[in-house]
């Protein structure tokens, strides 16, 4: 085999090694070329980002599972990323570390985070508030010294205000994160009663074959459920607000509501 010359000596398999003239001469090319493309990287890369969804938080006592409600909100293409919690605990701690752009809850809840405004109150038979009674088993319950079971709301500390503010002197209160652990409580005589909104003594009713006795609590009262946007309402949250104006009535009445009243 012949030797080459030296600048073309063998470099690699079936290459020559390209004089320092051609190397310079391919910079000058490559650069001009890859101006623009240094240019739009920005845009591109800006474009590829995909869109923020709306963020939407419920938190409501339920009579079912908080993912079967989530499941049914949740539609392919749909630009509102909706979680549904089943304890105030992690409903209160998420919200306060990444703060959604409306939550969807008890009024009574949405007072303890005063950025929200409500724009919508969920209301049954034309009613945004419902009434509290006492279930017990056997006599009515008249204020026993004995514990009272409730699903928790607000924490700890703001249920004992809760009822402390209802009640002299206040009742021994004994707290639940599900609706079915409430019969719990009751059935193996672990309270002398619980407290619930009205309209989930048929719940209740279904739940046990024990003879369930019903007695108001005529000082305690609550709104039913409202839908609040963060800040004044403009926050661009409007798609959170048309999914909740739209909900199906089945959706409703998991909620407990038929309807819903502009605020």
């Amino acid at each position: 085999m012949p030797t080459l010359p030296y600048r073309m000596k063998a470099w690699g398999r079936g290459h020559a090694s390209p004089s320092p003239k051609a190397k310079a001469l391919g910079k000058q090319r490559f650069v001009p070329l890859l101006f623009p493309v240094i240019l739009l990287f920005p845009a591109i890369l800006l474009c590829s980002r995909p869109a923020v969804a709306e963020l939407l938080y419920i938190f409501q006592p339920l009579e079912v599972r908080p993912r079967i409600l989530q499941k049914s909100l949740t539609r392919p293409g749909n630009d509102i990323d909706v979680t549904v919690f089943g304890r105030y605990r992690d409903f209160r701690s998420k919200t306060l570390s990444d703060a959604p752009d409306a939550i969807l809850t008890k009024p009574v809840v949405i007072r303890r985070f005063g950025e929200y405004r409500v724009t919508l109150l969920g209301t049954r038979d034309k009613k945004s508030h419902e009434q509290y009674v006492f279930l017990s088993i056997g006599p009515p319950f008249h204020g026993q010294k004995t514990a009272v079971g409730m699903f928790d709301l607000l924490g700890r500390k703001g249920m004992v205000k809760f009822l402390g503010e209802r009640f002299t002197p206040p009742i021994r209160l004994k707290r639940v994160t599900k609706l079915e652990d409430l019969m719990t409580l009751l059935t193996l005589d672990m309270a002398g009663a619980i407290l619930v909104p009205d309209h989930h003594v048929p719940y209740f009713r279904r739940r046990s074959r024990a003879d369930i006795t019903v007695t108001p609590a005529l000082n305690v009262k609550t709104g039913i459920i409202a839908l609040a946007l963060k800040g004044n309402g403009n926050n661009g949250a409007g798609g959170a607000a048309d999914l909740v104006r739209g909900l199906a009535p089945e959706i409703l009445a998991l909620l407990g509501i038929d309807g819903w009243e502009e605020q």
